[in-house]
């Protein structure tokens, strides 16, 4: 399965079509339905999920194969910065007000699945750093995007006593 994931840009004038086998990201005019650029990540081996933040000026990749995440400057479609350290990031989002991003991960023998990294996107390093206490379950993830969804930003949230 080539294509691993589609995005609306926020101004909503263009998709963005991941093509984690051809290690591509594709934009289309939504408009005229053609593809107007297609950017290939120098270093990306698997581009797996996109996210852009509020206004649209950068978009964070996710490369499963090679444990990074990249921000990408959606004017020059070029690499901004490259994070690196996680386990199979798959699964992406940016809070409403683009200060932070969540980074879902798969896992790998070195680092376990099921943790979610947080990036403050003003430094793009990571503010939790991955270990047992940091694994997510369902109930604590709710408790989670509930505290973001009050508009709660402290450096570090708290769910249940414990940071995650």
């Amino acid at each position: 399965m080539p294509f691993t994931d589609v995005k609306v840009y926020p101004a909503g004038k263009k998709v963005y079509v991941v093509n984690s086998y051809g290690k591509k990201v594709s934009i289309i005019n939504t408009k005229t339905n053609t593809v107007t650029a297609t950017t290939k990540v120098t270093g990306l081996s698997s581009p797996s999920k996109i996210a852009f933040n509020p206004t649209g000026t950068k978009m964070y990749v996710t490369d499963c194969f090679n444990n990074n995440v990249y921000v990408v400057n959606t004017k020059t479609n070029t690499v901004a910065a490259t994070m690196t350290g996680f386990s199979s990031p798959d699964g992406i989002a940016i809070i409403p007000d683009g200060t932070k991003v969540y980074v879902a991960n798969r896992g790998t023998s070195d680092i376990p699945s099921n943790t979610v990294y947080v990036i403050d996107t003003s430094t793009n390093i990571r503010e939790v750093s991955n270990s047992d206490s940091n694994k997510l379950g369902n109930s604590k993830m709710k408790a989670c995007l509930n505290k973001h969804k009050q508009k709660n930003h402290s450096k570090y949230h708290k769910t249940g006593g414990k940071q995650y």
